[in-house]
């Protein structure tokens, strides 16, 4: 009986290169498993993150269009009160002076009669 050592020699090599192959596919299959749950982990991140641009859209476009045509009119009725205002103290203070000058003009009359009236007395 003859052993042929060549054919040993390749059986061995081939039986390496089998279990080479079930450890390169086992090492796959763990590597495969990581993959899935980064990409679950990557798909729920992208889902946050669709949610967070949605939630941001609706500020944007609804919320703040709607906050802007509420304050519109409060920011109008506020500067008409503004205005308001303004021409009351204006006129309070045209009041005012034509108030003053008239006193000032009634005090003069009142002393020129009691002047006149003096002068006629003598």
């Amino acid at each position: 009986m003859t052993i042929n050592f060549a054919s040993l020699l390749q059986i061995k090599y081939s039986v390496n290169l089998i279990s080479n192959y079930y450890e390169c596919q086992k090492i796959v299959a763990q590597n495969g498993d990581i993959y899935q749950v980064k990409l679950n982990l990557i798909y729920k991140n992208l889902n946050s993150m669709n949610l967070f641009v949605d939630t941001l859209q609706t500020l944007t476009t609804k919320t703040m269009k709607n906050s802007l045509l509420i304050i519109k009119p409060y920011e109008e009725a506020r500067s008409f009160l503004l205005i308001f205002f303004f021409h009351r103290i204006e006129f309070d203070t045209y009041r005012y002076e034509r108030d003053k000058k008239l006193k000032a003009d009634v005090t003069v009359k009142l002393s020129l009669r009691d002047y006149n009236r003096i002068k006629v007395m003598q």
